[in-house]
């Protein structure tokens, strides 16, 4: 009967051990969908111990990596920010959002030849997508302007999602080019297409300044404020404009 005991013990410890990594899974999957949920409701706060959480259970957890990197743009937070969305594309190569963000803190760097790799690999995987769209219009080399433009023309030609921010794109080609009053008319198309698009509103905003119209450039940049995420860094940066 002891012998039997002794054969029985490997197999126990293997259920146990089972059992142990089923819970810990299953307690990791739990934790990600809360913390997914106070991303959406931008309860950053919450959202980020959630997902450290997550990590203590699984430590190469993609999506829980990729939406800390999320959380530190969303709040400025450039250096992790880069270090988690870094690691998040080692781990998932492809993801265009991980790509797009990462292409911003590239240029807010200073860095545009590489946030414009990032740009490309993101619009060759989609390229309706609103955010590279208008981000290449703003940090693409002048002499490749035309080029640009050309390529917002051909999709708004092609119709369907991302029309308005092809006319914002546009806007901020146009004012690159210092021509305020076409810029000024592609925004306007922009926000009545998409009235809770940021972009337009910091282009009118840009438009006012120019025109040192004061009441307007405060309005604009309220506008953009107000449809910015609760802590991002627009909000950050203009609030107390």
């Amino acid at each position: 009967m002891s012998s039997l005991r002794c054969r029985n013990l490997p197999a126990l410890a293997l259920c146990l051990i089972l059992s142990a990594g089923c819970s810990k899974a299953s307690k990791a999957k739990s934790l990600l969908g809360g913390a997914n949920r106070d991303f959406q409701a931008q309860k950053y706060d919450q959202a980020e111990s959630e997902y450290k959480s997550v990590l203590r259970l699984s430590q190469r957890d993609p999506v829980a990596i990729r939406q800390l990197g999320f959380i530190y743009f969303e709040e400025g937070r450039s250096r992790p920010a880069f270090q988690c969305l870094q690691e998040a594309l080692r781990l998932d190569p492809t993801n265009t959002e991980a790509q797009l963000k990462m292409a911003e803190i590239y240029i807010g760097g200073g860095d545009s030849t590489n946030g414009l790799k990032q740009l490309e690999l993101v619009l060759q995987a989609d390229p309706g997508n609103q955010d590279a769209l208008i981000l290449l219009a703003q940090v693409s080399p002048a002499n490749g302007l035309s080029s640009v433009r050309q390529r917002l023309e051909a999709q708004l030609r092609k119709g369907g999602t991302g029309a308005a921010a092809c006319y914002s794109a546009l806007g901020w080609i146009d004012l690159r080019m210092q021509n305020s009053k076409d810029a000024q008319a592609n925004f306007q198309k922009a926000s009545e297409l998409d009235p809770k698009l940021v972009s337009p509103c910091l282009g009118m905003a840009e438009v006012c300044s120019l025109r040192k119209d004061g009441e307007g450039f405060a309005e604009a940049l309220q506008k953009a404020v107000e449809l910015s995420p609760i802590r991002s860094s627009i909000r950050l940066k203009y609030a107390e404009l």
